[in-house]
């Protein structure tokens, strides 16, 4: 696969400063990424040059080194009024918001709202499992990771709508004791790419096969460790954490699947581990993602290798 450029977990001191300083910070993100409450969790995420902020599946912000937040125009709302539907009567006394920060909780509301099943699903372990948020020994160091080729932390609140594609890695995963990286794929599964006609391989593996490529080389591995480092002394300056910096990176990743009752668990067997579909690959299932077993400390066991 062709390489884009080195893989990067950096921005500059002076980004981190002029975030610390603003209002958007102080007054509403600091106090929802460490919010004791799981469930309304922000979770920030380093890119290259920037900050992301994500809620409940979707990208609440983004914060650049021009010192700017943006947000996506379908969460952002441009008139402060009271009621679910607008007469053209409303449009002629609605007041325009002036600030990201007066509409903040009605941009997240919409954050939420437009969150595609699988994103929405996979939000509660990063905000369960926040590294900024949780004392547990496995945490959610990042999400949306595109490692090589591919743009990483674009909103994806729409796309992962049953059978959309991804060409990034949903959760990375961190063991702060054997300070080790672990990449996972999650598949809802109302995911299409999960299933093919029996004795064939559905479409996840190739995406697999592809990342796995990726993560056996030594330069990437190599790469991974230098951007988490410094992932990792931007976020303990930033929330006065203590984190340790990864030594190691797993060299395939795992595919989780999520979201099926009883009823649906034997599909899984019969068409994806049965029949051979994911020989070679590393795997992992968790029905239900609103409980408290959808963790990063859980899901870190139990890994099945096929």
């Amino acid at each position: 696969m062709a390489n884009s450029g080195v893989f990067s977990r950096e921005v500059n001191p002076s980004l981190i400063a002029d975030l610390r300083e603003s209002a958007m910070f102080n007054e509403h993100l600091w106090g929802d990424i460490t919010n004791i409450d799981w469930k309304d969790r922000v979770f920030p995420a380093i890119r290259k040059k920037r900050i992301d902020f994500y809620y409940s599946g979707g990208k609440l912000f983004s914060y650049d080194q021009n010192a700017r937040f943006t947000t996506h125009r379908k969460y952002a709302s441009v008139f402060d009024v009271t009621n679910n539907y607008v007469s053209e009567q409303d449009l002629l006394t609605a007041r325009p918001i002036a600030n990201f920060c007066e509409a903040y909780g009605r941009i997240k509301a919409n954050c939420a709202m437009y969150a595609g099943v699988e994103t929405q699903g996979l939000s509660n372990a990063h905000k369960r499992s926040s590294f900024a948020a949780c004392d547990d020994d496995v945490v959610v160091l990042d999400i949306e990771v595109a490692l090589a080729g591919m743009d990483d932390g674009q909103d994806r609140a729409t796309e992962l709508q049953p059978g959309g594609n991804s060409n990034r890695l949903d959760l990375l995963l961190y063991d702060k004791v054997n300070r080790s990286l672990r990449f996972y794929e999650g598949k809802h599964y109302s995911n299409p790419e999960l299933w093919a006609e029996p004795g064939r391989r559905p479409k996840v593996v190739a995406q697999l096969h592809r990342y796995n490529e990726m993560l056996r080389r030594k330069d990437k591995q190599q790469q991974i460790l230098v951007a988490y480092t410094s992932y990792v002394a931007t976020m303990n300056s930033l929330f006065d954490l203590a984190l340790p910096p990864p030594r190691t990176v797993e060299e395939t990743v795992v595919l989780l699947v999520f979201g099926y009752d009883d009823r649906q668990a034997p599909r899984i067997d019969e068409l994806l581990l049965s029949d051979d579909s994911l020989k070679g690959f590393r795997f992992r299932q968790k029905g239900d993602t609103r409980n408290s077993k959808f963790s990063a400390n859980v899901l870190w066991q139990k890994v099945r290798q096929y």
